[in-house]
């Protein structure tokens, strides 16, 4: 009803579905290890291209939640992380009929997740990601012309993964300050819906402190603990998620 202006519709997409491509592209290969991301990307050219197209390629988290807003939304699908090698693609020059093209392309996440980034303050890539679960991780690469016109894309399966839950749990576990003379933060994410539950132990082991949170879904979460719970010394806090747990120890000073 063009309330939105000029849009892309069903007739449009399924006119273009229907042109033959002269590209064959391949994905394989797509592993992660810790924080790095690599794929292969296998181009066969059916027919020469004018112009100087180019591959993009772009690393996508399949489901985020913690990128809210104000319009009540609390997860969203397909949001791209990181261009590679970088928002400009690779160029495809002197491209003939029967080539094949053959690439690697290897990422690394820096740091930990950053939570503050918006469309005025993005993401510092050297030091610090936006990823949210790196087990939910795919790549969309697609080879478009000087007119925007794509020629062929492609879309990978999941990810071969070296992470698991507990990993990510542990990855987003923060205790902060510490130590603390009054107000001790617990930063944590979670990546399904638990019970929740905060300990703290004395060094002896006997329970000085629990705060049971209740049943949780999918996100990002901050409690504390004041100095009105009357805690002066080293600690053992235990975080249970589920039937896991992690440790850490505090420092609380009078």
């Amino acid at each position: 009803d063009n309330t939105y202006g000029d849009y892309y519709h069903q007739a449009m997409f399924d006119q273009k579905f229907s042109d033959p491509s002269y590209i064959k592209m391949n994905l394989s290969n797509f592993n992660l290890s810790d924080q790095t991301v690599s794929i292969d990307i296998e181009l066969i050219m059916q027919e020469a291209l004018s112009g100087i197209p180019k591959l993009h390629v772009a690393i996508i988290e399949n489901k985020t939640y913690l990128n809210t807003g104000t319009n009540g939304q609390t997860e969203f699908h397909y949001v791209m992380k990181k261009m590679l090698p970088d928002q400009n693609g690779t160029s495809l020059i002197n491209v003939q009929a029967n080539d094949t093209l053959s690439y690697n392309f290897t990422y690394t996440f820096q740091g930990d997740y950053c939570d503050s980034t918006n469309f005025t303050n993005p993401v510092n890539h050297a030091i610090q990601h936006t990823v949210e679960n790196f087990n939910n991780l795919s790549i969309v690469a697609f080879v478009q012309g000087i007119g925007k016109e794509v020629f062929q894309s492609e879309w990978s399966l999941n990810a071969t993964s070296n992470i698991n839950n507990d990993n990510l749990l542990n990855r987003h576990f923060k205790l902060y300050p510490n130590p603390t003379k009054d107000i001790l933060h617990f930063d944590y994410f979670l990546n399904s819906t638990e019970n929740v539950s905060i300990y703290i132990y004395d060094m002896l082991g006997k329970t000085v402190f629990m705060k049971a949170l209740g049943s949780q879904i999918p996100g990002s979460y901050n409690t504390k603990v004041s100095k009105a719970s009357n805690l002066n010394g080293q600690f053992i806090v235990e975080l249970r998620v589920g039937n896991k747990s992690l440790r850490r120890k505090a420092f609380i000073k009078p």
